[in-house]
């Protein structure tokens, strides 16, 4: 059945010279586009398939009439093939859209099933799947023409549309309709066959849970049984021979394509596993293509904590994506992505190699998406055992998304006069241009968890849910707390800010203590017991702390802070204390107070003591004047005016020595 291409092409240009003799090629070149050759092309292929069928009526009335000649075969160009038969037995309401020529045989020797499994969607990868791209290309519901054995979106859009147009009908029935030979409708019967789909290689399965175990068969005879065992390669033989049966799963079951199978705790527990499958006789017969796995109940499979990377691109912009995963047993981690858009996975259907040995570890994948549309790519994290967990994001790509805004948040009130032990309650909100649903994380800067809400592991929507958050808190100690908020709109779009918080006696502002007059006294002598009194005031009714230097080397003095901490009683806000210096001459004296919470307040003044104040110290008299005015330069009544002042005050002086 092989039928190709170019062959008919040629015949069409063969056809179209002679049919349509008026036609000049170079003229048709110059004068139309590329998109109106490619129709007239089409259109040709309409006329050779409406010859062949006028060929094949003249032939038929050739036959009837033996006195006519029979009509010559239609000439063929060589490597093609017949003209397709008519196929009477598919249904009439199958809608084909126009200009199909002929379906090409699909390489090497896969072997084409007359029915597709029941079971076929997003992330099949199988024959099945290459074969039905074929034809629902060939056909023209699969326009996009991705033949790649693997089922994403495309094909699931085109199988749609084949549903659409044919009142939701089987699609065996299109399988049928351009393989009619291979399925028994065009003179042959096609060889029976089963066909193992489940396990099929890469599972894992736990002891003591239930799994189904699948298949499909065709033409075997009516009543025939189905036997399944689980079967190893036999450690004596080479070649991979599968010869030791390590059980009998099912013996003489009906072939509906599909047992349930509780695996038994007796099972060894092994990595290269396959299942047979074969016919009552044994003649008909099939395994799995790959190796799965049976492991221990108790394994865990691993977690996936995380994934960041782009949720809008431009067409042919590459997007970075990262996955954080941990495992329990603390092994190797392996990483597969599914992309969405008909590319196989750039990864092994058994994933990536794990880069680390931890069992905290990551995996980063670069893709690019040729054509604009909505995709969910799925990222699955493989433990050493085989386990798997996956999970998926949505990425818009070209027109289907404009800019995405960031949240806003709104304002928040926060509390104060918070007691240590209090249940504080807290109201978070905030708003999104694009009505993204929104998740919310808080840290309360006391070291406890992270909380808050997370984005929906389905992926994005805008429902504008989540728009407001409630939450309450306790603080355990005394202090200020930087309270951090950060909002997500789950599509990269992030608002954050922080506040402080004060619990206990941690107050928003400390002022400083002020300190009142001081009464310096005078006339001190040596070895003289003089008081002082100091005062100060505080705004936040700080209790106070005194210290004084007499600024003769003695010890400073005064009053310490409370070792229990700050107090706000008001007290300490005056302080007495009497000094003796030993030693004429002129001291500082320095003063300084503290609110114990760093606020202070210093001032310093100077003390005689003993001979530094005498009295009697100032002598004037006539002559002393005399000399003094008769020293200046000046005028003589000015000396003479300035002689009276002096006397004057001369006189004055010595009334108050007396």
């Amino acid at each position: 059945m092989k039928k190709f291409i170019i062959p008919i092409v040629v015949t069409v240009i063969i056809v179209a010279g002679f049919w349509f003799p008026t036609i000049n090629q170079a003229e048709a070149q110059s004068s139309q586009s590329i998109a109106d050759q490619l129709n007239l092309l089409q259109n040709l292929m309409k006329q050779v398939l409406a010859l062949q069928e006028q060929f094949r009526n003249l032939q038929s009335q050739n036959q009837s009439q033996s006195t006519v000649p029979a009509t010559p075969a239609t000439p063929t160009v060589p490597g093609t093939s017949p003209a397709i038969p008519a196929t009477p037995a598919v249904p009439s309401t199958i809608a084909t859209p126009s200009g199909f020529v002929v379906l090409d045989e699909l390489p090497g020797d896969v072997t084409i099933p007359c029915f597709l499994p029941s079971n076929l969607d997003i992330g099949s990868k199988n024959n099945s799947v290459y074969f039905l791209q074929k034809v629902l290309n060939d056909s023209g519901y699969y326009p996009e023409g991705l033949i790649t054995g693997y089922y994403g979106k495309l094909t699931r859009k085109a199988v749609n549309a084949f549903k659409s147009a044919n009142a939701n009908s089987d699609l065996n029935s299109l399988v049928k309709k351009y393989y009619p030979k291979e399925c028994g409708e065009g003179g042959e019967t096609s060889a029976p066959s089963i066909t193992v789909l489940s396990p099929n290689g890469g599972e894992v399965w736990q002891i003591g849970k239930n799994y189904g175990i699948k298949w499909v068969s065709s033409g075997l005879q009516n009543n025939n049984k189905i036997y399944i065992d689980l079967v190893k390669p036999s450690e004596t033989m080479s070649g991979g021979s599968f010869a030791t049966i390590v059980a009998r799963i099912a013996t003489n079951i009906t072939d509906t394509g599909i047992f349930s199978w509780t695996i038994p705790q007796n099972i060894p527990l092994a990595s290269n596993y396959k299942i047979l499958i074969e016919n009552e006789g044994g003649e008909v017969l099939d395994k799995s293509d790959s190796y799965f796995k049976i492991v221990s109940s108790s394994t865990n499979p691993p977690v996936i904590s995380g994934i960041s990377g782009p949720q809008s691109l431009n067409v042919n912009q590459m997007g970075t994506w990262t996955v954080n995963a941990s495992d329990s047993s603390g092994g190797n981690l392996s990483y597969s992505v599914i992309w969405g858009d008909e590319v196989l996975p750039q990864c092994s259907h058994f994933g990536c190699p794990a880069s680390s040995t931890t069992s905290q570890q990551s995996a980063t994948f670069t893709h690019t998406y040729s054509f604009a549309a909505a995709f969910n790519p799925t990222f699955t994290v493989t433990n050493s055992s085989g386990q798997s967990a996956k999970t998926s994001l949505s990425v818009n790509v070209g027109s289907t998304t404009t800019t995405n805004h960031n949240p806003v948040l709104g304002l928040i009130a926060v509390p104060t006069s918070i007691q240590v032990g209090q249940s504080v309650n807290f109201n978070f909100s905030a708003t999104d241009a694009d009505n993204d649903d929104l998740g919310w994380s808080l840290s309360w800067g006391d070291n406890t968890p992270i909380i808050g809400s997370t984005c929906s592991s389905s992926g994005n929507k805008q429902t504008g849910a989540g728009w407001t958050w409630n939450g309450n808190h306790t603080w355990n100690t005394a202090g200020t707390y930087n309270v951090k908020v950060s909002v997500s709109d789950c599509r990269g779009g992030t608002a954050d800010t922080s506040f402080s918080v004060n619990v206990g006696s941690t107050t928003t502002t400390n002022h400083n203590p002020v300190l009142g007059l001081i009464a310096v006294p005078t006339s001190i002598q040596v070895g003289q017991s003089v008081n002082f009194n100091f005062s100060a005031t505080d705004a936040d009714n700080d209790d106070l702390g005194w210290s004084l230097s007499w600024g003769d080397n003695t010890p400073i003095i005064g009053s310490t802070c409370s070792s229990s901490g700050n107090k706000q009683t008001g007290a300490g806000w005056t302080w007495n204390g009497n000094h003796t210096w030993n030693t004429a001459g002129t001291y500082n004296v320095k003063v300084s107070v503290s609110d114990c919470r760093g606020g202070t307040a210093d001032t310093s003044f100077s003390v005689n003591v003993g001979s530094t104040v005498t009295k009697n110290s100032v002598s004037l008299n006539s002559a002393n004047v005399t000399a003094i005015t008769q020293s200046f330069s000046a005028p003589t009544n000015l000396q003479a005016s300035l002689f009276n002042v002096l006397e004057n005050f001369a006189n004055i002086l010595k009334q108050m020595q007396r």
